[in-house]
C-alpha cells in the first residue's frame, strides 16, 4: 500500500540516513522501521532530477513489489509514505529501487537502498 506524505504531516522522530552525498541523500523515518505501521522515506536530490514509480521488495523472503510512489515537497525533496506488510521472517531486509530521470549528471539512472525490519524488536517493546 503507498499513500502520499505531505510535508506538514512528516514524522518528528530521529531519521535513519542511507546514503548522503551532495547529489543524493535518503532519510527514513521512523529510526527502526516496522512492519504494518507507516514509513516515511524522504529523498533529496539535484533540483533538475525526478524520482520515477519506484518499488519496494523483499530481499530474504519473496514479498512481491509494492509501489512506491513519491510527492514533491520543494525543489529537490521528495516523500513517500509505504506500510509494509508482516511475514513469518522476524527479520526482513527490504529493497528501495528508485529509478531516476533528468539531468542525472554522475547519479546512476537506478539507485537502490536496503533496510532491515526486526518484528522481534517490536515483540519486545509490548508490555
Amino acid at each position: 500500500m503507498t499513500v502520499n506524505c505531505s510535508p506538514e504531516s512528516a514524522p518528528q522522530q530521529t531519521p535513519v540516513v542511507d546514503h548522503a552525498d551532495d547529489n543524493l541523500s535518503v532519510t527514513l523515518y521512523p529510526e527502526q522501521p516496522r512492519v504494518e505501521r507507516p514509513l516515511t522515506i524522504s529523498l533529496r536530490l539535484l533540483p533538475q532530477v525526478q524520482p520515477e514509480l519506484s518499488r519496494v521488495s523483499g530481499v530474504n523472503m519473496n514479498m512481491g513489489h509494492m509501489p512506491v510512489q513519491w510527492q514533491q515537497v520543494s525543489p529537490g525533496v521528495w516523500q513517500a509514505q509505504i506500510i509494509l506488510g508482516a511475514c513469518t521472517e522476524p527479520v526482513m531486509r527490504w529493497r528501495v529501487t528508485i529509478p531516476l530521470t533528468g539531468e542525472l549528471g554522475d547519479l546512476p539512472p537506478v539507485y537502490a537502498f536496503e533496510f532491515v525490519t526486526d518484528a522481534s524488536a517490536h515483540e519486545s517493546s509490548i508490555p
